[in-house]
């Protein structure tokens, strides 16, 4: 059985048609893969704050830049490409989002309810970058206070020696009707195999939908095949998830570009999956918990000369367990062990304590709202992550190069050490 389609299709508020950014999975670092470029990431977090000191929104923007040693044309049109997308959705989130974002916080006081802030992230997967071709898959995520957050995925393919982005007629060849109709017969067959299955999860009309619905833009090319998808709410419940479906090179036929297949280890992968995560984990760390400052504790006014430790008062971290989960999951064995036996935290009675004599301040002017990176020595357990900041200090700017290894414990890949 099919499902009805909502009465209207919920879409990105503040999407860019052919919007891209972000974070890769395939850092171009030579292997099996012939002209392929290398690639460092570009970072940009900002929470805004109402007038009064109350956070509206949350944003964080991930997107690639092509490393252009040699300043080629088609290189350079290419980062021109992404960073004039960042500049565009930078300046939409800082009017219609913090627009938004103010309305819904007077909406909700008025009515009694609790605000929360909006949040707003962008990430992307390099797909492709073989064969002097570029394939991009954008992930827009939203959340303005709604039952769930919105997710909106773009896409782009790139000739590298021109800087040209792809059409789909480019890639599928024949006329913009004739390619269309290659897509249509590819998802139609796929989806008419599911029929009957737990896996159908379309709306009842979706023969109509695949044709009302796609966006001739919505395609990208992986290692194995060239992939179409469908928006949320287009032919599938929200709960489906964004439909993806495959053409495979060696059932594609003749192609007018010069595609093939290649090979993409797994462990490459799940570092660029782990990285984005493990980088804002040990920020946290260094920051809030362990470094510049310790977590809020809850000292009464007149406390006990002899008492040190108080409940710590944050509700990611109300009880130890929850805080050794985190490290756990930023910091390999040797690191974890060292940071949660500082002596700063303790267990009491099953909630989180912190010593308020371990929490001391120090200098410290490095800009994490603007940063890049890249890995490179990526090996089975083994990866080398290099950040580049820029130190603010009083005394000037100074760029400085921040290198830790990344290794994979217990089938996860964690840091080796904290660094700031």
């Amino acid at each position: 059985m099919g499902f009805k389609r909502p009465f209207a299709l919920v879409l990105s508020l503040l999407l860019l048609a052919g919007l891209l950014s972000g974070c890769n999975l395939l850092s171009g670092r030579k292997s099996d893969a012939e002209d392929a470029v290398s690639i460092t990431w570009k970072v940009h977090n900002e929470a805004i704050k109402d007038e009064d000191g109350t956070k509206l929104l949350d944003m964080k923007i991930t997107y690639p830049e092509i490393d252009n040693p040699e300043n080629k044309e088609g290189i350079a049109k290419i980062n021109e490409y992404f960073k004039n997308q960042f500049d565009d959705f930078l300046s939409r989130i800082m009017s219609e989002g913090v627009k938004t974002a103010k309305e819904d916080r007077k909406a909700k006081e008025s009515a009694g309810y609790d605000f929360y802030p909006h949040w707003y992230y962008l990430s992307s997967t390099v797909e492709y970058n073989a064969n002097g071709l570029l394939s991009v898959l954008s992930e827009y995520q939203e959340y303005t206070g709604g039952a769930h957050p919105t997710t909106t995925w773009t896409a782009g393919t790139f000739n590298v020696s021109d800087g040209r982005k792809l059409e789909l007629t480019d890639v599928l060849g024949g006329t913009e009707e004739e390619a269309l109709q290659k897509v249509y017969s590819v998802v139609k067959e796929q989806i008419k195999a599911v029929e009957g299955t737990n896996d159908f999860v379309y709306f009842d009309d979706w023969e109509e939908g695949i044709v009302k619905y796609y966006n001739k833009n919505d395609f990208f090319l992986s290692p194995k095949s060239i992939k179409f998808f469908y928006q949320l709410y287009t032919i599938a419940p929200y709960a489906a998830g964004i439909r993806i479906f495959e053409l495979p090179y060696d059932k594609a036929g003749k192609l007018p570009i010069d595609v093939r297949e290649i090979k993409v280890s797994e462990y490459e992968k799940e570092v660029y999956e782990a990285v984005g995560r493990l980088i804002d984990n040990n920020l946290k760390a260094f920051r809030d918990i362990f470094g510049l400052h310790m977590l809020p504790m809850d000292i009464p006014e007149n406390r006990p000369e002899d008492q040190v430790f108080f409940p710590v008062v944050d509700d990611e971290f109300v009880s130890f367990v929850q805080l050794e989960q985190f490290v756990r999951n930023t910091y390999v064995k040797k690191e974890a062990d060292s940071l949660l036996g500082s002596g700063k935290y303790k267990d009491v009675d099953g909630k989180l304590h912190g010593d308020i004599t371990k929490d001391g301040g120090m200098g410290y002017y490095v800009n994490w709202n603007d940063y890049r990176y890249e890995i490179k020595n990526i090996r089975k357990d083994s990866a080398d992550l290099v950040i580049y900041v820029v130190d603010d200090s009083p005394a000037g700017k100074e760029d400085v190069t921040i290198e830790v290894k990344l290794l994979k414990e217990n089938d996860k890949w964690l840091l080796e050490r904290m660094f700031m």
